[in-house]
């Protein structure tokens, strides 16, 4: 019979913690903890660029993990990358990033006082637009450097060598 000497500690504290007395489950208990650990221990090694060991198979050894069950989480990662949505993300923590808006704001951030005013539509940016009101005289003004202008540009044509033209006579 299995006393509390023959059993890690860390089974045993894994069999009270759940408030569990039987020492028989703790086997079945452990297994799961230490999966837990060997599974954030690949999430860790996927997630790093230099990776060490260099294979699927060599961090299954090393984890202690079958190889299909190293599969297994690799493709619920990369499920989960395709699946996630920004969007989705922050609607899901609406409540902690306004709460963390209103932390900023009592920190004297002014730049977050604006951004939670403009989002709830308290403040909105004014563009100023400048309406130029022309009088007689303007437009008589306009209307003669406008004709300078065109018979200027039709003087210049006329001096051009009909030689030079691209256009046949």
């Amino acid at each position: 019979m299995l006393t509390k000497r023959d059993i890690p500690l860390n089974q045993i504290l894994a069999v009270e913690r759940l408030g569990e007395l039987s020492i028989a489950s703790a086997p079945k208990i452990t297994k799961k903890v230490r999966d837990d650990s060997a599974k954030e221990k690949f999430h860790i090694w996927f997630n790093t660029p230099l990776r060490q060991p260099r294979s699927l198979i060599g961090m299954a050894r090393q984890l202690g993990i079958s190889p299909p069950t190293i599969q297994k989480w690799k493709k619920e990662i990369e499920q989960a990358e395709k699946d996630y949505s920004s969007g989705d993300y922050f609607r899901s923590r609406k409540k902690e990033i306004d709460q963390g808006m209103v932390e900023s704001v009592k920190r004297g951030n002014a730049q977050m006082a604006k951004l939670i005013k403009q989002m709830s539509g308290e403040f909105v940016e004014k563009s100023e637009i400048t309406h130029t009101v022309l009088t007689a005289d303007d437009y008589s003004r306009l209307s003669r450097e406008a004709e300078d202008e065109l018979r200027n540009e039709l003087q210049r044509i006329r001096e051009v060598s009909p030689e030079s033209s691209l256009l046949p006579l």
